[in-house]
């Protein structure tokens, strides 16, 4: 599903290069750390 995701936003313009993505999974990255830090 990524794979289309990815694609579809660079025929589109929206995100033209490996950094736009690595960013986007610097930031998922850190969402998951904030949740796994609530959970009790």
């Amino acid at each position: 599903m990524m794979w289309l995701i990815r694609y579809i936003c660079e025929k589109v313009g929206i995100a033209d290069s490996q950094e736009s993505w690595r960013s986007y999974d610097r930031m998922n990255k850190k969402i998951i750390e904030r949740l796994d830090k609530t959970q009790l």
